[in-house]
């Protein structure tokens, strides 16, 4: 069963992978999260995350590495803002 801090951590996870490679050029930091989302993809029983994580890993195949980045960055964005306190 899937749990609402297993999401929150697989998601953070991604974020972290994203802040880590920051200094890398967008294709390179795509490459990077989208082996991230390969992992947490086939771990994860949740579907949106799932989704979320094959969305990276089809747009970084098909070469779109500044939208992978843009909306990891959306992401982190909104994760802040979720779980600030």
């Amino acid at each position: 069963m899937t749990t609402a801090q297993q999401i929150k951590s697989d998601t953070l996870t991604i974020l972290l992978c994203n802040q880590a490679h920051k200094f890398l050029d967008d294709k390179q930091r795509a490459l990077k999260i989208s082996k991230c989302c390969k992992i947490i993809r086939d771990r994860t029983k949740d579907e949106i995350l799932y989704n979320a994580c094959r969305n990276v890993i089809k747009a970084t195949s098909g070469g779109a590495y500044n939208k992978v980045v843009d909306a990891i960055n959306k992401t982190q964005n909104n994760y802040f803002n979720e779980y600030q306190k």
